[in-house]
């Protein structure tokens, strides 16, 4: 009886992790980068180059008291074999610039956001952090 017992057992496992197959073409995840070091993602010969141009920031700087939040926002251009698409995302106070834009990439749909733009060292140049999120 025990031997049936782990034996469905251990099917039951093998069935359940072979199931999860990653998709060779979802590049989701975060990214942190700067206006001289663009990135190239790739997954299976599908390569994606991720570069961000623009970089502002009026954000409030950590430990300081701001009347307001501020904005960071940039231009982030990703580029395939297909061609080449530049979005303008921002975050924190943004009245007029998108939070979240859509992108497909190699056939897939990610939505972008900008969590993040922080002071690279003392170096007074600036990085951000870009989100994809696979749709």
């Amino acid at each position: 009886m025990k031997k049936l017992t782990l034996l469905i057992l251990s099917i039951g496992l093998c069935v359940i992790v072979s199931c999860r197959k990653e998709d060779p073409y979802n590049i989701a995840g975060d990214y942190q980068l700067t206006e001289e070091a663009p990135i190239t993602v790739s997954k299976r010969k599908m390569p994606v180059k991720i570069g961000v141009l623009n970089i502002i920031s009026t954000l409030c700087p950590p430990n300081a008291l701001c009347v307001s939040q501020g904005f960071g926002a940039t231009d982030v251009a990703f580029k395939t074999n297909e061609g080449q698409i530049t979005i303008k995302v921002c975050t924190g106070m943004c009245n007029q610039l998108p939070t979240k834009e859509k992108v497909t990439l190699n056939g897939v749909t990610y939505e972008v956001t900008l969590t993040a733009v922080k002071p690279l060292g003392s170096t007074g140049k600036l990085s951000v952090i870009i989100n994809l999120k696979k749709l």
